[in-house]
């Protein structure tokens, strides 16, 4: 019996552990992508997300995204990947859309936060910084002219 206590004690406090961890992740989350789904969901019935939206579809086009897409892609690149998912869900683009904001995010994440890290490691941060940034447009191409 002393055996099967100090197990049940070991997997209760793991699980305790992992509640915790998980909560406080959950609310440092909720920080970031509530108050910018919140932003561009109250936006995307704005006259400026509709001016920016034509002015940015002539570029956008190039991915298969609209030009609201240009919101999501400049938050993931400058903020971080959660500030961009929140961006996406609230454009409620196709899931041919989501796909391809997805991939260039994902390529091209967080660029000025990474750059220091990059500086930091001594590696050539601005090269790799816009190799980042030209992959995840070419990426994106890519993924447009297929998903199309």
């Amino acid at each position: 019996m002393g055996r099967f206590h100090r197990i049940a004690s070991e997997v209760g406090s793991a699980v305790k552990t992992g509640v915790v961890s998980g909560v406080k992740i959950t609310i440092k989350l909720a920080k970031v992508i509530l108050p910018v789904y919140i932003v561009m969901a109250f936006l995307k019935h704005t006259a400026l997300m509709s001016a920016a939206s034509r002015a940015l579809s002539p570029v956008m086009s190039v991915f298969g995204l609209p030009g609201e897409a240009a919101a999501a892609i400049v938050l993931g690149n400058a903020v971080s990947l959660y500030s961009a998912l929140a961006a996406v869900k609230a454009l409620q683009m196709s899931p041919e859309q989501v796909t391809i904001a997805g991939l260039m995010i994902v390529i091209s994440h967080n660029l000025p936060s990474e750059y220091v890290v990059l500086q930091k490691m001594g590696a050539p941060a601005a090269a790799v910084t816009a190799a980042r940034f030209i992959a995840s447009l070419v990426a994106g191409a890519v993924a447009g002219a297929v998903l199309r």
